[in-house]
């Protein structure tokens, strides 16, 4: 599983997470997993956002690379009031690509606001979120006839370009209240609530058939919406002259999923030739 500040977010078909709103990655291996989430004996992932701080700061980010990438980020940080329990911060990143891949490419906008507020010197309320939309063209890759890798040019494209894009929105909210009873023990409850969409058509390829591609074609319609509650109790313990850390925790989710996709027969009089491809 990936998760982010402690939820699982690989349901659906969410996108990639972005770098922009990423403040650390976590690593559990092994067992030691097990005592977070799902229990995944394999290990997890754990991506940790970016919290506002106390200090004003604007950052101001900006690339390009080959094959016409460009990316813009900016991270604001705002204190909200003087004495500092409001606190607010924005990060926004739009990025476009087109590839070596003939007719490919995708675009990204997404921002995460993010607010908390220090209720009283025990008490902490804190509010992330993120809105993102990816645009990207649906590509298979080529073929290797007769298993030779490189013999159909890296750059064909087998979908076809008049399809357009597939379309991926994102939008998810998390909410987190912390309350120390004492220096030892602090009472954590949270919850965790994203939807999204993926919808658009391609033209996938199937099989290989001489110097022909047999082709289908396809809609994607894809919604789902996924809702997480933890309740969490955190202790420091001094037993026997050895320091223990207890936690003890709920976890409540509810996800709904649905996916339609009708597509058309597989056709090779819908194919295309692998050395001259003619598409439309």
């Amino acid at each position: 599983e990936l998760y982010k500040n402690g939820f699982a977010i690989t349901r659906g078909s969410y996108s990639t997470p972005d770098a922009s709103g990423i403040e650390r990655i976590e690593v559990l291996k092994g067992p030691a997993a097990s005592l977070y989430g799902r229990g995944d004996p394999g290990g997890l992932v754990n991506i940790v956002t970016k919290k506002p701080q106390a200090e004003a700061f604007t950052r101001l980010d900006a690339s390009a690379g080959r094959w016409d990438r460009y990316r813009t980020s900016l991270d604001v940080n705002t204190p909200l009031n003087e004495d500092g329990s409001l606190l607010s911060r924005v990060n926004l990143a739009v990025e476009d690509n087109q590839s070596f891949r003939d007719h490919v490419g995708n675009s990204r906008q997404i921002i995460s606001p993010a607010f908390s507020w220090q209720i009283s010197p025990d008490t902490h309320l804190l509010l992330e979120s993120e809105f993102s939309r990816t645009e990207s063209v649906f590509d298979r890759g080529i073929p290797a006839p007769n298993n030779q890798v490189g013999a159909v040019k890296r750059s064909a494209f087998f979908g076809e370009p008049n399809d357009g894009e597939i379309h991926n929105n994102n939008q998810m909210i998390q909410l987190t209240l912390e309350h120390y009873l004492n220096d030892d023990w602090k009472l954590r409850l949270a919850n965790h609530y994203t939807q999204g969409n993926l919808h658009g058509y391609s033209s996938e390829t199937s099989r290989l058939i001489g110097d022909a591609v047999t082709r289908f074609y396809r809609h994607r319609n894809f919604e789902w919406n996924d809702s997480i509650t933890q309740a969490e109790l955190h202790g420091n313990l001094d037993v026997a002259g050895w320091q223990h850390q207890l936690l003890l925790g709920l976890e409540y989710e509810n996800y709904r999923n649905s996916q339609k996709y009708p597509q058309s027969a597989t056709s090779l009089g819908y194919g295309l030739d692998i050395y001259n491809p003619v598409y439309g």
